[in-house]
């Protein structure tokens, strides 16, 4: 079942028993509503993880709670520090000015447009995160937050792992994690380029969840020219696609199972 909750965020709810899993998919949609759109020099073209929500869609039927972002990254971007700056470049604002190269409006957006911005597509995010966070805590002692992303920059390894260095997630649940992915053909390394985002990050030190945001290399199921060229969309590959989720899947589940058997 897919429930649309306020301002923009989907909502996925497991498809049979809860199990200690949230999924967070952030980066998913390339929707900007035609009320942003209007004010941008280029609504078109902009950077999506694609295809992640076809990927990771699995995670309901493993139990897991799925939070989506309905909205594009470039209306609001829910993996960035809610105490940084709300808007302006893009690595490091909420709502960005830049599409990481060039510029996205002619001049900086009024103090209540980004606010609306930030209601819509980050708060709203963390609330359903928290919410779904705090349900599955309510039936198990812990639980394992798996914030899901995919990257085009050259990187040798198909997956990366980011924990903050170590501080968002037990060590044992970050080898579990690389050791089912390795396990199933991937190259994996932790924190090289991609060591966790404001998702993730914001549960360091919490002791009953272990966050770890998981990048996948777009390579792995899109053809490396296309990413390079920066093409949108990016070619469609069903066969590709579906095997590379039936090998996510099979690590989650065998994460899960460990999980499970070490957090109760």
């Amino acid at each position: 079942m897919v429930a649309e909750a306020p301002r923009g965020v989907l909502l996925r709810e497991p498809t049979r028993p809860r199990r200690p899993l949230v999924a967070s998919i952030p980066h998913g949609s390339d929707l900007v509503p035609e009320r942003y759109a209007a004010a941008m020099l280029a609504s078109e073209a902009l950077g999506v993880d694609a295809y992640t929500s076809e990927i990771y869609g699995f995670a309901t039927e493993l139990g897991a709670t799925v939070v989506e972002a309905g909205l594009s990254r470039f209306v609001a971007d829910a993996n960035r520090d809610a105490a940084g700056p709300t808007f302006g470049p893009f690595p490091t604002a909420i709502v960005a000015s830049t599409d990481g190269w060039d510029p996205l409006y002619e001049e900086e957006l009024p103090a209540q447009a980004v606010a609306e911005r930030i209601s819509v597509a980050h708060t709203a995010y963390h609330d359903a995160i928290d919410a779904a966070v705090a349900a599955h805590l309510s039936e198990a002692p812990r639980t394992l937050l798996l914030d899901l992303h995919s990257f085009g920059v050259a990187l040798d390894a198909d997956m990366v792992l980011g924990d903050g260095r170590g501080s968002t997630a037990g060590a044992w649940v970050v080898e579990a994690l690389e050791a089912a992915l390795r396990a199933e053909g991937f190259r994996v390394v932790r924190n090289v380029r991609f060591t966790g985002g404001w998702i993730v990050r914001r549960f360091a030190g919490e002791p009953l969840v272990d966050a770890v945001q998981v990048e996948l290399n777009k390579r792995c199921y899109v053809d490396a020219l296309a990413v390079a060229s920066r093409r949108r969309p990016l070619p469609h590959d069903p066969e590709r696609i579906a095997e590379v989720r039936e090998r996510i899947r099979g690590a989650f589940l065998r994460v899960l199972d460990h999980y499970e058997g070490i957090a109760s």
